[in-house]
C-alpha cells in the first residue's frame, strides 16, 4: 500500500532512527532496526553511498515484487 512504503521515511526527525539496542548490566547484548523494503527507496540509498547497482542488483529486484514491512535484530558479541 502507499502508506507501507512510507514506513521508512515515517521517523520526522533525523536524529532517531526506527532501531533499537538492548543492554544487560551496562553491556549491549541486542541490536535491531526496521528494514526498508521499498526497491526505489533501496536504489537511491545505495547510488547516495556509491554503492554499485550491479552487485546487489538480485537482492533489489526481490523488493519490486512485495515486500512486508519487517525488521531484524542480531545477538552476539
Amino acid at each position: 500500500t502507499p502508506n507501507e512504503k512510507l514506513l521508512g521515511r515515517l521517523v520526522k526527525e533525523k536524529k532517531y532512527s526506527n532501531s533499537y539496542d538492548m543492554f544487560m548490566r551496562g553491556e549491549e547484548i541486542l541490536s535491531g532496526a526496521q528494514r526498508v523494503h521499498d526497491a526505489q527507496l533501496l536504489t537511491e540509498r545505495a547510488q547516495h553511498h556509491a554503492i554499485d547497482l550491479e552487485k546487489i542488483k538480485a537482492y533489489i529486484d526481490s523488493f519490486r515484487y512485495g515486500a512486508p514491512p519487517h525488521a531484524g535484530g542480531g545477538i552476539g558479541n
